[in-house]
C-alpha cells in the first residue's frame, strides 16, 4: 500500500435522504485525490431521494436485498476495489478535511497497524439531546459492560485508562490488547478504516461469510495487530432524533441479542466469543445493577456533573427500562415466543432473516 492508495468508502443506506447529502459532501470535500476515492452506497430499497442524491455525488449504488446494515457492509467489502476501506454510515459526517489522508498515511506507514479508529462522536449543533446520551453512554448495557464513552474528546482518555498504548504521535495513539482484556465494541462505521488488502488475504477463507462484519475488529486484533485511535478527528453523528427512536433501538438490540444470535448485527452476542471468560459472566450482573437503582443513579450523577450535562441523568430511567426489556424478552424466550423485528432504526420494513 502507498500513501496514494485507492480508498473505498462503504455506506449502507435505507431512506437516508435527510442526512446522506451531509455525509457525501464531507467525503467530496476531502483533501485527497477524488479519482482515488470510490463511494459504495449499498441500498436496502430506499423509496425517498437517497439513491438520487447518491448519484449526484458519483456513488456506485449496489442493492442490499437483506436490508440489515451488516449485510450491506459485507457486500461493500466484497465489491470494494480499494486498498483501504473506510466505513461511514449515512448519518455520519467527517469533520476533518484531512480525514481520508490521515487514515491512508497511518495504514501505509505502519505495518503493525491495520485498523484506524476515529476520535469519537460529536453531537450536531441544535440536534436532539438524546445524542448527548448516546455519545456518552452508547446504551445502558454497553456502558455497564465496557465503561467507554465515545464522546469526543473523552473517547481517547477512556482507551488510555483501560488499554495498553504502544506509541503516540501528533495525530494518533496506537494500542495493543492483552490476552485478558475486555476488547471494546468497535463497529465498522464512524469513519473507521482498515487495510483491505491485508484483510482480504489474511481472512480469505471466511471472507464470503456474511457474519464476518461484526467480527472484523476482533479478528484483526486477534491476529496480533495494533489499532490507531485518531486525535482531533471526530465524527459528527446525526443519530436518533428523538428519545422514542432511541428507546426503540434499545429494544431492537435486546431482541436481536436474545432471539437472533445467529444474525450479524449490533450487539454483544456476535462478539462474545472473543472476550475473556470473566467478561462473559459480567453480563449477568446487569439486571441486579439496574434494579439496585442507586448504582445507575451514581453513574448518571457523576457524569452529569463531571461533563456539565444534566441530560445525562436520563441514564437512570433508561437503565431501568433496558433491564425490564431484557427480563420481558427472556420470559418470551422461555415460552418459545420469538418476536418479529423491523430493520434497525427503521420501523417501516420487516427484516429478512435466513
Amino acid at each position: 500500500m502507498t500513501e496514494t492508495a485507492k480508498v473505498s468508502i462503504i455506506m449502507p443506506t435505507l431512506n437516508s435522504s435527510s442526512t446522506i447529502r451531509k455525509a457525501l459532501e464531507s467525503i467530496r470535500k476531502q483533501k485527497y485525490d477524488q479519482s482515488l476515492v470510490e463511494i459504495l452506497v449499498i441500498d436496502a430499497g430506499s423509496y425517498d431521494q437517497t439513491k438520487k442524491i447518491a448519484a449526484e455525488y458519483g456513488c456506485k449504488i449496489l442493492p442490499n436485498p437483506k436490508t440489515q446494515q451488516e449485510y450491506a457492509k459485507h457486500i461493500g467489502i466484497l465489491s470494494a476495489s480499494g486498498s483501504v476501506g473506510i466505513f461511514l454510515d449515512s448519518d455520519e459526517v467527517l469533520s476533518n478535511d484531512l480525514a481520508i489522508k490521515r487514515r491512508v498515511d497511518i495504514l501505509s506507514g505502519n505495518s503493525s497497524l491495520k485498523v484506524v479508529h476515529s476520535g469519537g462522536y460529536k453531537k450536531p449543533a441544535g440536534f436532539s439531546s438524546v445524542n448527548d446520551y448516546i455519545n456518552n453512554f452508547s446504551d445502558p448495557f454497553v456502558f455497564f459492560m465496557y465503561g467507554i464513552s465515545s464522546q469526543y474528546p473523552f473517547f481517547l482518555d477512556c482507551w488510555k485508562r483501560k488499554y495498553l498504548y504502544t506509541g503516540e504521535s501528533e495525530s494518533f495513539v496506537s494500542f495493543k490488547f492483552k490476552k485478558n482484556d475486555a476488547i471494546p465494541v468497535v463497529d465498522m462505521c464512524a469513519g473507521n478504516a482498515m487495510d483491505l488488502d491485508y484483510f482480504r488475504e489474511k481472512f480469505k477463507d471466511i471472507l464470503q461469510d456474511e457474519k464476518i462484519v461484526p467480527r472484523i475488529f476482533y479478528l484483526i486484533v486477534g491476529d496480533g495487530k495494533e489499532v490507531a485511535l485518531l486525535k482531533n478527528d471526530f465524527i459528527i453523528h446525526y443519530s436518533a432524533d428523538s428519545y422514542k427512536k432511541f428507546i426503540n433501538k434499545i429494544k431492537w438490540r435486546v431482541i436481536v441479542n436474545l432471539h437472533y444470535r445467529e444474525m450479524p448485527g449490533t450487539g454483544f452476542s456476535n462478539r462474545e466469543e472473543f472476550q475473556p471468560r470473566w467478561f462473559r459472566f459480567k453480563k449477568y450482573l446487569f439486571i441486579p445493577y439496574s434494579l439496585s437503582i442507586i448504582l445507575p443513579f451514581a453513574s448518571a450523577a457523576y457524569f452529569s456533573i463531571k461533563r456539565k450535562k444534566p441530560v445525562l441523568m436520563v441514564h437512570l430511567p433508561l437503565t431501568f427500562y433496558t433491564a425490564c426489556i431484557i427480563l420481558c424478552q427472556y420470559f418470551l424466550k422461555i415460552l418459545g415466543i420469538k418476536p418479529k423485528i423491523k430493520t434497525y432504526g427503521n420501523e417501516e420494513r420487516e427484516l429478512v432473516i435466513n
